[in-house]
């Protein structure tokens, strides 16, 4: 991790792919690429408020020049589906074990569920983005061996996503994908998984800012942890 100090304020930022939660690739996922305000507070994990207040002297150039320096591994969230599938993963201090056969664990009400939800969702029948999936895919087939009881009803999927949420995202959106491509509609509707796009034109905008700033003399202080 990453320690940021600015002025009053000190907080951590996550310094690779591995670090970056869940929730934070999600909401990443549909930040505007040159939001540098949304982009910080959604790696932060801090109020607004806190950086109006505790940061007087914290220019913009100096968060650009953070993002691009620092944090450059946000623009690479399409790899996080492409890092190995683990067997367990640690979700709200319980090691849950990855169902690796849906078709024969998961139960009707889970099928049911699913569907229904996909088909409030819209999707477009090709090139779904995965994180528009990952919560329901997540919560649905994950929720019964974190709450420790039989799945019954939708509520228990969603009573579990802030768990969720807190996991790596490289482990929460390979679990994802792999439980789309165990998951027989897709094959018979063709509705298929896209990636989370890269954004590269966060990189050239980061660039074309910080080729037009002066040179700054106060910067925040950076350590890792």
């Amino acid at each position: 991790m990453l320690t940021v100090r600015a002025d009053r304020l000190s907080f951590t930022l996550p310094s690779s792919l591995d670090e970056l939660t869940f929730g934070q690739s999600q909401a990443l996922s549909t930040a505007e690429p040159a939001d540098l305000r949304q982009i910080l507070l959604i790696l932060s994990a801090l109020p607004e408020s806190e950086f109006r207040t505790q940061t007087a002297t914290l220019r913009r150039i100096e968060i650009a020049d953070l993002i691009n320096t620092h944090l450059s591994f946000i623009f690479d969230l399409a790899d996080a589906a492409d890092y190995p599938l683990p067997e367990r993963v640690t979700i709200g201090g319980k090691v849950i074990a990855i169902p690796q056969k849906l078709g024969t664990s998961a139960t009707v009400a889970q099928w049911w569920d699913l569907e229904t939800k996909l088909d409030e969702l819209k999707l477009p029948e090709t090139g779904a983005p995965l994180h528009q999936i990952a919560p329901l895919l997540l919560s649905i087939f994950l929720c019964p061996a974190i709450q420790s009881e039989p799945y019954a009803d939708i509520e228990q999927a969603y009573a579990v996503l802030p768990l969720i949420d807190s996991i790596p995202c490289t482990q929460a959106l390979p679990i994802a994908a792999f439980f789309l491509s165990s998951y027989e509609r897709p094959v018979s509707y063709g509705i298929s998984y896209s990636k989370v796009t890269a954004k590269p034109r966060m990189m050239n905008w980061l660039n074309r800012r910080l080729s037009t700033f002066a040179a700054w003399t106060r910067s925040p202080i950076i350590t890792r942890s």
